[in-house]
């Protein structure tokens, strides 16, 4: 969807390749939704007390993951503790890496007695709304990125 500035005045230009601290925070607020309503549960999924069914994501195991694969990130880079916008390089991993390991949750029953639903996952569905809100930040910033439908992040213009 195009927001009513850039259908009355057109995109804004994409020619910057620097991730400022506003998409930065748009990109942090975007994971953090997708941890907290069990988007990462597909990959690293927290179990229901009573059984194996997911019903959430497992974030610590999602916090030693991205650390074990972007080891700039000491923190989660979800919880906002950085005082610094990290790399180009290491929030564009990261946003290869959230989709890669990113599903749409689909509640499939309530558990009444520890109070949370139950999970299946739609992979596709879950990549495909992700690769939107990321497209939607790096194009509202003008930034020279996108995410591709396999994934990957590619540049729209040549390094200046």
């Amino acid at each position: 969807m195009r927001y009513f500035s850039e259908r009355e005045r057109g995109e804004c230009s994409r020619t910057s390749d620097d991730i400022g601290e506003g998409a930065w925070g748009g990109i942090q607020a975007l994971i953090k939704s997708r941890v907290e309503d069990g988007s990462f549960g597909k990959t690293y999924p927290e179990k229901c007390p009573d059984g194996t069914v997911p019903c959430g994501t497992d974030e610590k195991s999602l916090e030693q993951a991205v650390r074990a694969e972007i080891p700039a990130f000491t923190d989660p880079p979800w919880q906002g503790g950085y005082l610094d916008v990290p790399s180009n390089l290491d929030i564009l991993d990261l946003i290869e890496f959230a989709w890669r390991t990113i599903g749409k949750p689909i509640k499939i029953d309530y558990h009444g007695y520890w109070q949370h639903h139950h999970f299946r996952f739609d992979v596709d569905s879950g990549r495909e709304e992700f690769r939107e809100a990321v497209n939607t930040i790096f194009r509202r910033n003008g930034l020279v990125y996108e995410l591709q439908e396999d994934g990957q992040i590619e540049r729209m213009a040549p390094l200046l």
